[in-house]
Order: structure tokens, then sequence, then C-alpha cells
């Protein structure tokens, strides 16, 4: 306990006179949030006899906290009303965290001390098989539209227009993954160049840039993406899920859990004692005929203007920019697909109507599945068609619903739908 108020008096964190409180603990927490500072850096060399190699040796080797998974603390006071603190750490710098990119930092839990030890895994994990990601700048290279219409073309013709766009989806991915591996190595040189001339005119500004002065010119940028992507990535994996009184560690396991847990919250009918007649409740009647007419291109059009840019992908890969550009070549048969969607013929949609479901945790510790909030991200025809519906329905809702249930739906009787 001594060694501890002299530490903290070294690091300024402590006067004489006080007695060491939450609020100085999570002070001393909050010194390993961004780079050391050189008197800090000082002051733990004094306390602990370090030899440094020069004035500014380790403040060269700009120092980062490695991401710690589940809990976040490692010290506790073992009372009725704990103090939980980060006190230990494990520190490193840019160039190996680039290098250790599947590094993974956990706390363990020890019965001999109040300090929990901590276990770094560098063992690289398979991410398992790269899905298709259709790329935003793909439209603005020169032979886009043509890679495009040449493979959407070229799939043999399938009398279910659902089937048949399935399969020209598939075959243009496959397609434009290649000829973008082929092409894109002088794209990705000039973006480096056009990013590292962005690196040096925020170097001048910014000094967050000097987290990375360590690394050699000509890798400022490609570096400083590399570790804010490591670090994204590390803070958003799951390592563990709490299971009733246990904890499942194996993927294969988490995902069995996750997909038992959500379809049984997802979705599910139970069977209810009692009905209600909501035609008791408003027995008003509406003309809704101007809902139920085909689908044309232009409204089709509309839509996919309308829907937002930059979203992530469906399991299809595609995003709205491939729409927008490709426009000419897939609308006859996105407006067959609309069509047999309006006959009610639904078969054969089932491989256009699946989805990726993403957890997003709802606290920095989360642990069981509660703590996490699923998305779905669906394919891009589903997408489209709920769209084209929903801009549909918009004009007419403030008649339709209740002003006493109105709350959320915009004013103006517009779309809420962000799609």
């Amino acid at each position: 306990m001594k060694a501890k108020h002299v530490l903290l008096r070294r690091l300024g964190l402590l006067k004489d006179d006080e007695v060491v409180s939450a609020v100085i603990l999570s002070r001393y927490s909050a010194l390993f949030d961004r780079p050391l500072a050189e008197d800090v850096i000082q002051a733990f060399a004094d306390f602990y006899g370090w030899r440094l190699p020069n004035a500014n040796g380790l403040l060269d080797l700009e120092l980062r906290d490695i991401y710690l998974h589940g809990r976040h603390y490692t010290w506790s006071n073992e009372q009725a009303c704990p103090t939980l603190v980060c006190n230990d750490r494990v520190l490193c710098t840019p160039a190996w965290e680039t290098a250790q990119p599947h590094c993974l930092l956990r706390c363990l839990s020890s019965a001999a001390s109040d300090h929990a030890p901590l276990l770094i895994d560098c063992v690289p994990r398979s991410g398992g098989t790269k899905r298709f990601h259709f790329e935003r700048f793909w439209p603005k290279m020169d032979g886009f539209l043509d890679v495009v219409s040449l493979t959407w073309n070229v799939v043999e013709p399938d009398p279910d227009p659902l089937r048949h766009i399935y399969a020209r989806l598939k075959a243009t991915a496959r397609r434009l993954h290649s000829w973008g591996a082929l092409t894109l190595g002088d794209i990705a040189t000039q973006l480096l160049l056009s990013r590292e001339l962005i690196a040096r005119l925020d170097e001048a500004k910014d000094k967050r840039r000097a987290w990375f002065s360590c690394l050699k010119d000509g890798e400022t940028n490609s570096a400083f993406f590399r570790i804010h992507s490591a670090h994204r990535k590390q803070k958003n994996r799951i390592t563990q899920l709490r299971v009733g009184d246990d904890y499942v560690l194996d993927e294969a396991t988490m995902a069995r859990v996750a997909y038992d847990h959500f379809s049984s919250i997802i979705g599910s009918h139970t069977e209810r004692p009692f009905t209600l007649n909501f035609q008791e409740f408003d027995q008003r009647s509406f003309d809704l005929s101007d809902l139920e007419q085909p689908f044309t291109e232009e409204e089709i059009w509309h839509a996919v203007k309308l829907l937002l840019s930059g979203k992530a992908p469906g399991p299809d890969g595609f995003t709205i920019e491939f729409l927008r550009a490709s426009w000419s070549v897939v609308k006859d048969d996105i407006c067959e697909a609309f069509a047999k969607l309006y006959a009610l013929n639904g078969r054969g949609f089932q491989k256009l109507n699946k989805a990726l479901l993403t957890l997003l945790p709802k606290k920095p510790d989360a642990s069981s599945l509660a703590d996490y909030r699923p998305i779905s991200l669906i394919h891009l025809l589903a997408k489209l068609f709920a769209k084209v519906l929903s801009l549909r329905l918009a004009p007419r809702l403030s008649e339709l619903v209740s002003s006493n249930q109105s709350a959320f739906i915009a004013a103006g009787a517009s779309t809420t739908t962000s799609s």
C-alpha cells in the first residue's frame, strides 16, 4: 500500500495528506487512454528503476494500450462495495500492433492476488470464407459498366424471374471480384499516394498524428488505417458468451447458441387465450385501390434513388450503388421480378430473402446475448421491394393510423424507413 502511495505522488495524482479514493484511481486509469506523456514515463522509470535508452526513448516508441476483452478491471479491493480499477496494462508499439492484428488480451481470475493476471494470445484466427463486397468506387472506374453488361447478359435465361436474377447477381459478383483484383493495382497506388499526401497535411494540423511518428516515411497513412482497422476488429470481436451460469468459448457453439436464442424470439408465434376484434375499434373504411396498382419502372427507379448510400450489404454483397450505376443493364430483370411478386407468386424468392444477423453490443462489457442488439442485413432486391412498398404506403399513413398512435409517423406522412 505504501508503494502505491509513492507512485501516485510521483505521478502528481495524490497529495501528502490525501487518501487513495476511487476518483484518484480513475485518474490513474485515464493516463493510459492516450500515449504516455514524457513526464509520466519518467515518473514510472524513477519508481521502478528503469533505465531509459535516452531522454525520449520510450516516448519515441509511442506505446499504445491493447484492448482488453471481457471485464474492464484488473484490480479490486475485495470489499462489500468493491472498487474496480484497471491498474494493469499491456502496452505495444504501433509497429507491433500492425504485425499482430489477431492479438487477443484477456483478463484471468486469480485467488492468490487482488490483481488479475493478463493473458495475451497472438495465434492467428481464421475469419472464414471472405464474402463478396461491392466496392463503392468501382462504378467510377473505366470498364465497369461493360463488365456488368457482359456478365449479366451471358447467364442462361430462366423462366423464373427470381431465380434468374439470383443467378445473374451471383455471376456478376464473381466477375466483379476478379475484375477488381486485376485492375485495382494502379488504383490502389493512386489511393495510397493521395492518402499519404492527406496524411502529411493532417500531420501539420493534427497533433494526434504524432501517435504514428515512429513509422517510416511512406507507411504513415497505410499503417494508420491498418492499426485503426485492427483495433476496431478487436473491440467488435465476440470471444465468449454467457449462457446461464456457464460461458461458451467455441465459435461453432457460440453461433449455434446465438441462432437458437434469436430464433426463439424473432418471428415466433405463441397461442393466445384471447383475441381482439380490431374491426370494432375502428369501423372506418378506405379506398386503397391505388396501393394495389402494378409496379412501374419509374416507381422502382424512384425508390432506388431514395435508398441511402454507404449502407452495409446483405448476403449478396451488393449495395444500392450497384443498382444506380448499372440500372440500364438490370432494370428489365428487376421489373420482371417485381411483376412476379405483384402477382403474389413468391416461389423462388427464398434465395433472395435471406439475411445476415449482426450483433451490436448495447454496452462495453457485453457478455450474454441479451446484451447485444441484432440487426438484419437483407438482400438488395428484398431491400428495394420493401422500400417501394413503404413509399406507396407513406402518403396514406396519416389517415390510416389514428392520431393517438401516430408518434412515429413523420411530418407530412413521409416514410421514415432508412433501408
